[in-house]
């Protein structure tokens, strides 16, 4: 953009659209979220949509990802609730839904307010945003079905995190990609990259224009979204992500938050852009640092194998990056004390390590983590089932969803619905000689 100074107002009115009105994510839950039942890693999954209404009275829309009731390892299990970006949604959960439900860790993916399909006009980066987040946590410690909560945000969604695990001891662990040290300082930046002949004194002024006019339509002071405040004394443990050439939080926000955290802490770093896909290595070390936090200990939950050759789960702290790691690899230096098929091991052979040296060059593509399947016979009216087992679980899991629908259900007219629909489940399993 190109502006001179006689159209300054209009760079301080779109910086501000920037920061609380961004371009919203609308999408069609059906076909965005996917199906409501799935199969992952030979395991049948199910996704329950509801509504939870925050302190300002705003409807949060919500999806919990969890086993189904019959495959349900424990009554009480880990949750990692996924914290989206500024455009962002709940759609952006699926890669966690994919990553970790395989690790018995739940996912709950929600849109913030302000955001998606959620209500609310503004968003504020993180300032109401760890209201929202406190009104799920509070939802889900009602239920009585978790036995420990972590975080995972981007962006907007990391800052949030940092913001909310500073003010709740409870959480066991977050994760942060491209987190930015406040608000503010992204402004900053932001009238830079879009005025480099501006004087820093004209911009402080234009920020404090920005500010004013935030307060008047969000109800939000931007001096008070600042993570790097909370950071001194934050110890809940943390793992940094963020990109090399990320141009609109750089990495240096993540640098400084790095070395200002109190608490147990690492990094990694890795190629790509603010909104570039992430690599395997990345998801590799969020897997295992998950599973540090949440599973560890939990001999009921410790039978998942976790993926082999990432250095983010070594107790000592440091900053990780994809090169580094490749180089550990090529010299064989991640087999001293690492995890060898799910369980520490500093004393594998020297042929074991190069097979396995084999096995983890094949992580670095997308298919190495599990993927959501549904069968192509499985459409939403529930017709056309094939005879395959997979088929035959999935029908079975049906019924039995369908039939706690109906256990819940008050309206006459959807309990009509529900036993028509499993009337023909039945009529299903019976054609196909499925003994339910």
């Amino acid at each position: 953009m190109n502006f001179n100074i006689r159209n300054l107002g209009g760079l301080w009115d779109e910086i501000c659209n920037l920061i609380i009105r961004p371009q919203r994510c609308v999408y069609e839950p059906s076909i965005a979220l996917g199906p409501k039942l799935f199969t992952l890693d030979n395991r049948i999954f199910e996704r329950k949509d509801f509504q939870l209404v925050n302190n300002r009275g705003l409807k949060i829309e919500c999806s919990h990802y969890q086993p189904i009731e019959s495959q349900r390892q424990k009554e009480k299990l880990p949750c990692v609730i996924y914290c989206h970006g500024n455009c962002g949604s709940r759609c952006d959960a699926l890669d966690a839904v994919s990553i970790l439900l395989p690790y018995n860790i739940t996912v709950f993916a929600f849109d913030f307010t302000g955001s998606g399909l959620s209500e609310g006009e503004y968003v504020s980066l993180g300032y109401y945003e760890k209201q929202d987040v406190s009104t799920i946590v509070e939802y889900l410690w009602s239920t009585k079905r978790v036995s420990r909560i972590a975080l995972w945000g981007r962006s907007m969604g990391a800052a949030t995190s940092i913001l909310y695990s500073a003010i709740d001891s409870t959480i066991a662990g977050i994760v942060v990609d491209s987190p930015f040290t406040s608000l503010e300082d992204v402004a900053m930046e932001l009238v830079s990259s879009y005025q480099t002949w501006l004087p820093k004194k004209m911009i402080k002024m234009g920020i404090n224009l920005v500010r004013r006019s935030i307060i008047n339509k969000a109800g939000f002071d931007i001096r008070a979204c600042s993570p790097i405040s909370e950071v001194s004394s934050g110890f809940v443990p943390v793992l940094f992500c963020h990109a090399e050439n990320d141009d609109f939080i750089k990495i240096h926000h993540s640098e400084r938050l790095y070395e200002a955290y109190a608490g147990d802490k690492n990094m990694i770093r890795f190629e790509g852009d603010h909104n570039s896909v992430r690599p395997d290595f990345m998801y590799d070390s969020v897997s295992i640092f998950f599973y540090n936090v949440l599973i560890s200990n939990d001999k009921e939950l410790e039978t998942k194998q976790i993926p082999k050759g990432s250095m983010a789960h070594k107790n000592d702290v440091g900053v990780v990056t994809e090169k580094g790691r490749q180089i550990a690899l090529e010299n064989g230096e991640l087999f001293d004390d690492t995890l060898y098929d799910g369980k520490v091991s500093s004393n594998v052979p020297e042929s074991e390590r190069n097979h396995s040296k084999e096995k983890d060059n094949t992580m670095q593509s997308p298919s190495s983590h599990p993927q959501m399947v549904v069968p192509s016979s499985l459409h939403d009216n529930y017709e056309s089932f094939g005879n395959t087992d997979e088929d035959e679980m999935l029908l079975r899991a049906l019924i039995e969803s369908v039939k706690e629908e109906l256990n819940v259900c008050k309206s006459e007219e959807e309990k009509s619905e529900l036993t028509q629909k499993l009337k023909e489940l039945y009529e299903q399993a019976k054609e196909h000689a499925i003994n339910i």
